[in-house]
């Protein structure tokens, strides 16, 4: 791939930072690259072992903060934790970030098995952390999902802000079979259940999060183009109509979904069945006054995609207070009574 033996290092071998620490050398015999320190990135100087996050990415987040902040005072920080393949969740990397403010904690979550076989099971899924099977996925990412989130409390005093920052599922299972056997615009069943599973995981922990990903250069044919992967919600190889908004989308009777985007009180539980079109939210408003809350609305986006834009084709039940339905911003908008604590709205079609 590069007959000519262009160095990706502007100064050729000798100016590879790693070899003038020592890491590696050339072989005077053979002309070949040799590791002459094989723990140099696993042990300080002193033998000790590394800690990754808190000895690198640490002090990486307070650099970047500290240079965005020239030009953003008020930017708040989204710390991303590294990666490792090999012990996957199981790696203990709780910052330790007690000073900071305006930080999030923003680590990844992904169903391994699903993600690295490109295949789908919706009975099974291995829990990472007790490393066994279990036949409730649902249960299982909602546990890794809130054990990614808990090491938040390493960030700031107390704890600070966090959310899901990356996460998705590949549509090319089994060898991108879906694309063969359903023509553009059909749902794919397979794809749409396994981001369900996902998707309820995220409700049950009441968990923000990114998706990853969206790709307009997406093709059946060669994915995201990139990293053999094939993750975006949006293809045009499976667009049939241009003129709907949603023509192309992938998984989406899953990923567009009811939510509360602004709650009056603390939320206690947020469900979502898509194949009924069901949506529950129950909160609790009763330290509103404690904590200074002044506002007694509730916001639920209720997307269009899924109800339609019509109040008199919704029905809602709300334990108190009263609803409107703002069409134009596809939200409801939930006052509740402010002498009732607990409150509980169930939203479906007629």
């Amino acid at each position: 791939m590069n007959p000519e033996g262009v160095s990706a290092w502007t100064d050729g071998p000798t100016g590879c930072v790693w070899r003038q620490h020592g890491v590696w050398d050339v072989d005077s015999q053979t002309g070949r690259p040799i590791l002459l320190k094989p723990h140099y990135f696993q042990l300080r100087p002193d033998g000790s072992k590394i800690d990754f996050m808190n000895d690198y990415m640490v002090p990486f987040f307070v650099l970047f903060a500290k240079e965005i902040r020239r030009a953003m005072p008020t930017a708040v920080i989204f710390a991303e934790p590294h990666i490792n393949i090999a012990l996957a969740w199981k790696e203990e990397v709780e910052p330790n970030l007690p000073n900071v403010v305006q930080f999030a904690w923003v680590p990844h979550y992904y169903d391994l098995l699903t993600l690295l076989s490109k295949s789908f099971r919706s009975w099974i899924v291995i829990d990472p952390l007790d490393e066994f099977l279990s036949f409730d996925p649902v249960k299982v990412h909602a546990k890794m999902i809130a054990h990614q989130l808990g090491k938040a409390r390493g960030v700031g005093e107390g704890g600070s802000a966090a959310l899901i920052g990356e996460t998705g599922i590949c549509f090319d299972h089994y060898g991108g079979e879906a694309y063969s056997t359903t023509t553009a615009g059909e749902i794919l069943p397979m794809q749409t259940s396994a981001f369900n599973q996902l998707m309820e995981a995220l409700d049950e922990t009441l968990a923000s999060v990114t998706l990853w990903n969206y790709a307009p250069g997406n093709t059946n044919a060669h994915g995201d183009g990139w990293n053999e992967e094939d993750l975006s919600i949006f293809s045009y190889d499976q667009q049939n109509d241009p003129q709907n908004l949603h023509s192309g989308g992938r998984g989406l009777p899953a990923i567009i979904r009811p939510y509360a985007s602004r709650v009056s009180g603390l939320p206690i539980l947020m469900k979502f069945d898509a194949k009924k079109r069901i949506f529950v939210l129950e909160y609790d408003s009763s330290k509103n006054r404690e904590h200074g809350v002044q506002s007694r609305e509730t916001l639920v986006f209720v997307p269009q995609y899924q109800y339609g834009s019509n109040a008199n084709d919704l029905f809602v039940v709300v334990t108190d207070g009263t609803w409107t339905l703002d069409a134009a911003k596809q939200t409801i908008v939930w006052k509740h009574d402010e002498n009732v604590h607990v409150h509980k709205m169930t939203l479906r079609l007629k």
